[in-house]
Parts: structure tokens; sequence; C-alpha cells
């Protein structure tokens, strides 16, 4: 594979990061070091990202 491809850089700008992305990566991060099972943190990680985000649009 070529160098360059499926690569990544951090964003110049830190406000482009979305906060609740962050919060859902920090517990994802931590309930992976208390040995959850892959499928509830999968399912855990969905249901956080959709009731956060539902909770951030009805905020604007």
């Amino acid at each position: 594979m070529a160098p360059g491809h499926n690569t990544e850089t951090l964003p110049v700008d830190l406000s482009t990061i979305d906060p609740l992305g962050v919060i859902i990566l920090a517990a994802s991060l931590v309930d992976v070091r208390r040995k959850i099972g892959v499928i509830k943190l999968l399912a855990g990680t969905g249901v956080a990202g959709l009731v956060l985000g539902i909770i951030q649009q009805n905020l604007r």
C-alpha cells in the first residue's frame, strides 16, 4: 500500500473537534479498561451518541 493512505491528521483549529465525540471516546476507553464486551460497548456508544446528539439539537 502506498504511503499516505488511511492516515488522519490532527485538526489545526481545535474548535472543529466535536465535544460529544470526545465525551463518547473517553467513556469508551474507560469501559474498555473495565473489560466491557465489544457488543455492549458498541451498543452503548451508539445509544450515547444518539441521546447526546438529540440533546445537543434541542439546545440550539
